[in-house]
């Protein structure tokens, strides 16, 4: 993996990787702070509303069009985003239960509305979101998996443990788990002597990430557009727009080409 690496810029809790793809570059974002299991801290919380933000800031909020000069990348726009973890024994253990102790319920509740806020604003960026989750994912750290729109799993152990404290999940995670038909992970359940797979699932994750971004840029943004959107009328506005594009016709004209030239517009 190491030698597909374009930039390497570690923070404290996480590191951010830019790996080259066609016309731009596939991100990844991941965790990196093991002495907390990767809790999600107010610190680490705003970070990643922050990483999501810089993604979201690359595209247009209401056509998805690319923005010109937004990227933080020398690589170009973002194509793809994986959401990984340094930590071969934990993706992400949910809130820190140390620093929650000592909310009041206010600060709670603004605390849960900014976790939700940033794992909306995850599921609702314009390119594919891939979670790698090789490690336990618990709580919180489940939710954030369950936001992604891909998931590539080594561990089996994901969960709301919550309900032994007991404690509700308040980020939204219960309904997209029963929403996904991952209901038998609602339950609490101890799955043992899992051997971690970190690096081999965020290979995969990256393959994965890398075949998606083979199509054409803003077709794989209007389809991302079209899941969110209910009923035939977004597909047709969807094609519509792509009808116009330089990609389509890019397409069309190098059909018997294994890599047509793509611009991204």
């Amino acid at each position: 993996m190491g030698l597909y690496y374009a930039s390497l810029d570690f923070i404290v809790e996480y590191s951010i990787k830019n790996l080259h793809s066609a016309l731009s570059h596939i991100r990844i974002l991941s965790l990196n702070c093991s002495t907390s299991r990767n809790a999600i801290l107010k610190a680490l919380l705003s970070n990643l509303d922050s990483q999501i933000f810089n993604v979201q800031f690359q595209f247009d909020p209401s056509t998805y069009d690319e923005l010109p000069n937004s990227s933080p990348s020398h690589l170009g726009t973002t194509r793809a985003l994986i959401v990984a973890s340094e930590d071969d024994k934990c993706f992400c253990a949910g809130a820190d239960l140390k620093e929650r102790k000592s909310f009041t319920d206010a600060e709670t509740v603004v605390f849960l509305t900014l976790l939700r806020s940033s794992l909306n604003s995850l599921e609702d960026l314009p390119i594919p979101v891939i979670a790698a989750i090789a490690a336990p994912a618990f709580g919180g750290g489940f939710e954030l998996a369950l936001a992604a729109h891909m998931r590539v799993v080594g561990s089996p152990d994901m969960r709301f443990p919550e309900t032994r404290l007991p404690v509700v999940s308040g980020a939204g995670g219960g309904e997209e788990a029963l929403r996904l038909g991952m209901a038998d992970c609602l339950l609490e359940e101890d799955h043992s002597g899992v051997k971690s797979l970190r690096l081999r699932v965020l290979d995969e994750a990256v393959i994965l990430a890398r075949e998606i971004c083979r199509g054409g840029p803003v077709a794989i943004r209007m389809t991302m557009w079209v899941f969110k959107q209910p009923g035939e009328e977004a597909e047709d506005l969807a094609y519509r727009r792509d009808l116009k594009t330089q990609d389509r016709k890019a397409a069309l004209a190098g059909f018997a080409e294994k890599e047509p030239a793509f611009v991204g517009r």
